[in-house]
């Protein structure tokens, strides 16, 4: 069974730390976001990369936040509607169903999700199938090395994994940032065939 994020600890996901060696704006630029792009956020959580993607995307973009817990949801609409962000969308998910339109998206954002689903490959399908053709996807996870932060080691997956899973879910241009000592990134692009 994959380590799960329990929604209780929802103060843990924006704090100085968290921001020093995981900060927002720098992830969605290197992900490729743009003004007038539409990005899913897979894992929203509490907004802590919607809101700010939703600054860079502006008025001809959008973001849609998706997340599987309605408690995380609620903490994420207050926040947005706090902040007065008008181009976010909010949609409880399953875990293997987004519950939105396919090929409706240009960027996905997995941000510490991956390593929380058993099947990944089905998940990353998922994410693909959103993605409109030549779409991009960036998937940010913990180093698996020994460290105080983060999940447990035995629930970390590698880069080389990673990149392999997204490879056989039918993503292109695979390839690997590490962004820090703490975190790596992996992006891809959705082909521009259907399907």
């Amino acid at each position: 069974m994959a380590h799960r994020f329990n929604p209780e600890h929802f103060t843990r996901l924006d704090n100085p730390e968290r921001r020093r060696t995981l900060p927002p704006e720098e992830i969605l630029r290197l992900a490729g976001l743009r003004a007038g792009d539409r990005m899913i956020d897979i894992g929203a959580g509490s907004g802590y990369f919607a809101i700010p993607a939703a600054g860079i995307a502006g008025d001809g973009g959008s973001v849609t936040a998706v997340d599987v817990s309605e408690a995380m949801l609620t903490i994420l609409r207050e926040r947005v509607e706090s902040a007065g962000v008008r181009n976010v969308d909010i949609v409880l998910s399953t875990e293997y169903g987004l519950d939105v339109p396919s090929e409706s998206h240009d960027l996905a954002l997995l941000c510490t999700v991956l390593h929380e689903v058993d099947d990944r490959e089905r998940f990353l399908r998922e994410a693909r199938r959103v993605l409109r053709p030549g779409g991009r996807i960036a998937v940010v996870e913990w180093r698996r090395e020994p460290m105080e932060a983060g999940p447990p080691l035995e629930h970390r997956i590698g880069v080389d994994e990673t990149m392999a899973a997204m490879e056989r879910s039918d993503f292109s241009a695979v390839r690997a940032v590490n962004f820090n000592e703490r975190f790596y990134i992996v992006l891809g692009e959705r082909g521009r065939g259907k399907g």
